[in-house]
């Protein structure tokens, strides 16, 4: 005889009160941070050359302007022309006013147009010709800072710095 076995289960359920709950929120604080650059430009006029030889354009690209600053010399090495060069190199710095103005530049220095440009530079009577291959930002307008090379054309490396080199392009 089977005997039947019943289970009976009870679930109760408690039945839970509404309730509210406010959450205080915390104050923000936004931080807004202004940059304001100022860009200052001074313009000075470049000096005018010292002879113009029938060169009625002072664009510094024409054979026929002749400038005139001092003459130093260098260590050589990677150039603002984007290639380098070494101290037995027939080469010269122009002085940055004379780099960035001149015809053609856009502020890239391996793309100015008076990279390899070749001058002619004279001093006491002894002259030299060069390309200019890079661009001197210590210098004034109309100076050329030499390679060793070059500028032992032109005088002994302890004569130190030359006034009055004159130089145009060829």
């Amino acid at each position: 005889v089977l005997a039947e076995k019943t289970t009976t289960t009870t679930t109760t359920t408690k039945k839970e009160e509404p309730t509210t709950t406010t959450k205080k929120e915390e104050p923000t604080t936004t931080t807004h941070r202004t940059t304001t650059t100022h860009r200052t430009t001074t313009t000075t006029p470049k000096p005018k050359p010292t002879a113009d030889n029938n060169d009625d354009d002072d664009n510094n690209s024409g054979g026929g302007t002749t400038y005139t600053g001092d003459a130093t010399f260098y260590s050589t090495g990677l150039n603002a022309c984007g290639t380098y060069d070494s101290d037995d190199d027939f080469i010269a710095a122009v002085a940055h006013s004379n780099f960035d103005s001149y015809p053609g530049a856009n502020g890239n220095s391996n793309q100015n147009p008076i990279c390899n440009k070749k001058v002619k530079a004279c001093w006491q009577g002894k002259c030299v010709t060069v390309r200019i291959t890079d661009r001197c930002g210590g210098c004034n307008w109309g100076a050329l800072d030499f390679s060793p090379a070059a500028f032992k054309q032109l005088a002994d490396f302890d004569v130190g710095r030359l006034h009055g080199l004159t130089w145009n392009f060829i």
